[in-house]
């Protein structure tokens, strides 16, 4: 009876310390397999690359970045000049002596030049990040003359005839058409209006995002 006993004891004793063996085993293998999957994870999530956003740009957004420019392409041109006002009474053709009105004058204006944004053209390329830009001709977009700047002096009036020193009508619109085309034929001022032009575009697109790796060729 004792040997039967004794035998079951040792049957139940070996039959724990198996499980006890199995359960440890397997929390190991738990372990190892939780183990081995973090570290495929973490191999995983170092090996793939970020995903970038390719930045692409369009006329309409190009034209949003470069719509506060329409203010700043333009220059202004400021001047004070002398010139001789003479008025005379004319016979076939001839000035009749002693009709002679003469004035010496001083005068300041100012005249403003610049680029019309609408017409400017561009050429996208998103491939090589290039920005074909064509600028249309600078020309003279105001002019206006101060009336309160005249200064007259040397002023003198025939016995026949007086001019109203307050009209100048025909001769505002003959002193600013003068010096207009004289503007128009200066070599370096309408080239300076197109430089910067140029200058403002490239900061506008360079300070964008969209745009800032973006060469620009002008056209």
């Amino acid at each position: 009876m004792k040997d039967n006993n004794s035998k079951r004891l040792n049957s139940l004793s070996f039959l724990k310390n198996k499980l006890l063996i199995s359960i440890a085993a397997s929390v190991v293998i738990l372990f190892l397999g939780v183990g081995i999957g973090a570290k495929a994870f973490n191999k995983q999530k170092k090996i793939d690359p970020p995903i970038e956003k390719e930045i692409t740009v369009d006329s309409i957004t190009l034209k949003e970045i470069l719509s506060p420019a329409s203010e700043l392409v333009s220059m202004k041109y400021t001047y004070t000049d002398v010139d001789i006002y003479e008025n005379s009474k004319k016979a076939f053709g001839y000035k009749i002596p002693l009709t002679t009105d003469k004035v010496i004058f001083t005068y300041s204006g100012i005249i403003s030049a610049g680029i019309d944004m609408s017409q400017i053209t561009y050429d996208i390329n998103n491939e090589t990040k290039t920005i074909s830009v064509t600028l249309p001709a600078p020309t003279l977009m105001a002019h206006e003359i101060d009336e309160n700047s005249f200064k007259f002096y040397d002023a003198k009036n025939s016995i026949f005839t007086e001019t109203k020193l307050e009209d100048y009508t025909q001769l505002m619109s003959k002193l600013k058409e003068e010096k207009e085309e004289k503007l128009k034929n200066d070599a370096e001022f309408l080239p300076s209006v197109t430089e910067n032009a140029k200058k403002v575009l490239n900061d506008l697109l360079k300070i964008s995002e969209s745009t800032s790796e973006y060469t620009v060729i002008y056209e």
